[in-house]
């Protein structure tokens, strides 16, 4: 039958016919092209099941072939005994080490040089921190481990070691002789407190061992116990410094020349305060420089308030405020202050009733005459 695009309809009935035969054809065209992608599909996959078998019976050739070989070598016992099950000693072997390292060995469980220490060496190396602080990876109950533990009782002479001394500065013009290897690290008397550093510096004399007077520099409290001293130079300078900051050779040489300083400690940076206090970015900063040398009895005499009395009457401070700064500029030096500049002053919004006001209004209440009620009986 001869198919025209646009046949000549006759009749209604051979417009069917059309259609019908068209639908026909498209099927049949469209059946061949899932036909083409399913026989590839389906030879893809035989392809696969042929190389599966192949691999398989390579497996077990292979498996025949070193079973022949291990029962008859003469060499190797495991083999003879255990063919083919016998080769994977040696793969075990190698990937034991593995295991063990990266596994199931503790950090100090290895030789010649475990975990611990090559870590340690890369993080030194690399400029990292390696002190590790919060307890111990090594062994404390083997015998001959150094451990610290507080005494109850003191330890009588027979009990402890003495160690050497150690010359400390051989070239210098006086030696140091450090007779322990313990001693106490830097203990400014402004980061605790006087009885504090009057108690290292007594102990330190009394154990024999130095004290560092840490980066606040030398205070009178550290010479009461008269023991050695080492004096550190943080970035501040504090104690060795000029009026300008800099470092002063007047000032080294008046503290070498106390009896009781042996050592120089040089702090090369501080992260937190670089030489300069606890100063926040910004220009609105206020800064207060306080003079030590400067000293001032308390009393209600002078005080700035309306109080007529003073819990501190007769106390006796020393260090007291030289200049005080404000957004960059001096406002206060030597006691006096700049003269006020219209405009300059800036308004604070604070919430009301802080808590200075509410310690003012219970002082008050407390203090306050109250009327006293008797029983007239």
């Amino acid at each position: 039958m001869k198919h025209w695009a646009n046949p000549p309809f006759v009749s209604l009935f051979d417009a069917l016919e059309w259609r019908r035969l068209r639908a026909r054809r498209v099927g049949w065209a469209r059946a061949g092209y899932w036909s083409f992608e399913m026989g590839i599909l389906t030879q893809f996959l035989e392809f696969l099941a042929l190389l599966f078998v192949f691999a398989i019976g390579a497996v077990v050739l292979a498996i025949g072939v070193f079973y022949v070989l291990d029962r008859t070598q003469p060499g190797d016992a495991i083999r003879r005994n255990y063919p083919v099950i016998g080769r994977f000693r040696g793969l075990f072997t190698k990937l034991g080490e593995f295991f063990r390292q990266y596994f199931f060995a503790m950090d100090r469980e290895e030789m010649p040089f475990n975990r611990a220490q090559r870590d340690w060496v890369s993080h030194a190396t690399k400029g990292a921190g390696n002190t590790i602080a919060f307890g111990s990876t090594r062994n404390l109950g083997v015998p001959g481990t150094p451990i610290f533990v507080p005494a109850v009782f003191p330890p009588l002479d027979d009990q402890f070691a003495i160690t050497a001394p150690m010359q400390i500065g051989p070239t210098a013009a006086i030696p140091y002789m450090a007779k322990s290897i313990f001693n106490i690290s830097g203990m400014s008397y402004g980061a605790i407190s006087r009885p504090a550093v009057e108690a290292l510096s007594r102990g330190a004399a009394k154990a024999g061992i130095w004290l560092n007077t840490g980066e606040g520099g030398l205070s009178p409290f550290h010479l009461v116990g008269n023991c050695d001293l080492v004096y550190q130079i943080g970035t501040a300078k504090y104690g060795v410094r000029d009026v300008l900051g800099n470092l002063s050779d007047a000032r080294l040489r008046e503290v070498s020349d106390n009896p009781c300083i042996k050592m120089f400690e040089l702090k090369l940076a501080q992260g937190a305060k670089p030489g300069k206090g606890g100063i926040l970015p910004g220009a609105d900063a206020d800064v207060v420089v306080w003079d030590p040398s400067i000293k001032k009895t308390i009393s209600a005499s002078n005080h700035h308030s309306i109080l007529d009395y003073n819990v501190f009457e007769g106390y006796e401070v020393t260090a007291q405020p030289r200049y005080t700064l404000s957004r960059g500029e001096v406002i206060w030096a030597w006691g006096q202050n700049s003269q006020p500049q219209p405009g300059r002053g800036r308004f604070v919004p604070r919430k009301p009733f802080a808590s200075a006001h509410k310690a003012l209004s219970k002082w008050k209440e407390l203090n306050s005459p109250r009327s006293v009620v008797r029983d007239p009986m």
